[in-house]
């Protein structure tokens, strides 16, 4: 009996892909875009960020930005279907470095576990 109390409940984190994984925006195309596809049976819904990257002594630093712009920042991926999101450049820095942050925005957390939030 101890030993059924012990095992943990289901852990339930999302399926989504990204692609391409990395983006270049030239000087003369400072838009781009990212196909993310919901590998889910259910819709989920997703929130997108932008980052500055630098690193200080060795150690990745991300700083909130609004250098870029994401288009749609909020939005509800369709049951196995792609989302185009559109990243643009607002302010071109001199070889500055971003990162796009993907996350998850959790549901409600099933009765038997719990759910995680994947973060890309």
């Amino acid at each position: 009996m101890a030993a059924a109390i012990a095992l943990p409940g289901d852990a339930v984190a999302s399926n989504f892909r990204v692609s391409p994984v990395t983006l270049t925006l030239p000087a003369n195309r400072p838009i781009g875009s990212l196909t993310i596809t919901n590998g889910e049976d259910v819709p989920v819904s997703i929130r997108v960020s932008a980052f500055r990257w630098t690193q200080v002594d060795g150690k990745d630093v991300y700083t909130p930005t609004d250098d870029l712009i994401a288009s749609p920042p909020i939005f509800t991926a369709a049951t196995r279907a792609p989302q185009l999101v559109r990243i643009g450049v607002r302010h071109r820095l001199p070889n500055a470095a971003y990162r796009v942050m993907l996350q998850e925005i959790p549901g409600p957390a099933t009765a038997n576990g719990v759910r995680i939030a994947v973060k890309l």
